[in-house]
């Protein structure tokens, strides 16, 4: 079985160093150029009047208490909607109102 094995080896190694060592083996020769293409060039451009628009806007107040900076908070952001719908705005929703607490040096 070893016999069978080593002469198989023997037998690769030939065949790949024959390969090798012809002038005209595998990467001895330069690649042939053809004649077959295909060439491609193009333009596009799009022209198109945007028809929605979509705007984030924001206020922050403080306050002493919480109740007074969400009432601030409300009325100044009324405005801003008031001014959004005023200029066209017809989708005017509001997505989120946060409220945290803010500490001084204090605590």
């Amino acid at each position: 079985m070893k016999r069978i094995a080593l002469a198989t080896g023997l037998v690769f190694a030939a065949a790949a160093l024959a390969g090798v060592l012809r002038p005209d083996g595998a990467g001895a020769a330069d690649p042939t150029t053809t004649t077959d293409t295909v060439s491609v060039t193009g333009t596009g451009s799009v022209d198109a009047v945007p028809d929605r628009a979509e705007v984030s806007a924001g206020v922050e107040t403080r306050a002493a208490t919480a109740k007074a900076a969400l009432a601030a908070n409300g009325a100044a952001m009324q405005k801003v909607i008031a001014a959004l719908r005023a200029n066209g705005g017809k989708e005017v929703t509001t997505q989120t109102v946060s409220l945290s607490s803010a500490y001084g040096d204090n605590g």
